[in-house]
């Protein structure tokens, strides 16, 4: 069910932040209360769609949602209790929304974002327990 609505508000482009609100319950009561079923179906049309997830979007936009998602207290949150390794759901997906939004104007912003995004998480004190993996990925994204 999620990945149908899912799929229909990527063609409505200017709803997808709404799945993103540290509070979408608010929102959309019945549909997105579960951030994580939302963000795993967001990753799993990252891989499918590559980068025609992008299709008629205008520059800022992959920009903005990064940082939606990466400011969302839920997001957060799944990222300090599932990740134990650079390649956990919920840092992997940088690698591959970067490689989307390559051919975007924004990409370096975005780029610069996300390192800022890892290096600012890994410093803090509540992920020390994710650090060493937040700062591997931190250079892997440098590369890109």
């Amino acid at each position: 069910m999620y990945s149908v609505i899912f799929v229909t508000m990527i063609r409505v482009r200017n709803l997808i932040p709404l799945l993103f609100l540290p509070r979408p319950s608010l929102f959309l009561p019945f549909f997105f209360s579960d951030f994580s079923a939302v963000f795993k179906c967001f990753t799993l049309l990252l891989k499918r769609l590559s980068k025609d997830i992008w299709n008629e979007a205008s520059p800022e936009y992959p920009l903005t949602i990064f940082e939606i998602i990466t400011t969302n207290p839920s997001y957060i949150a799944m990222l300090r209790t599932d990740i134990h390794e650079p390649t956990s759901t919920y840092v992997a997906w940088i690698q591959e929304y970067l490689s989307t939004a390559r051919s975007f104007s924004t990409y370096t912003t975005i780029r610069d974002k996300a390192i800022n995004f890892l290096f600012s998480e890994a410093a803090l004190e509540r992920s020390r327990n994710i650090a060493p993996a937040l700062l591997q990925l931190s250079m892997n994204v440098r590369r890109l």
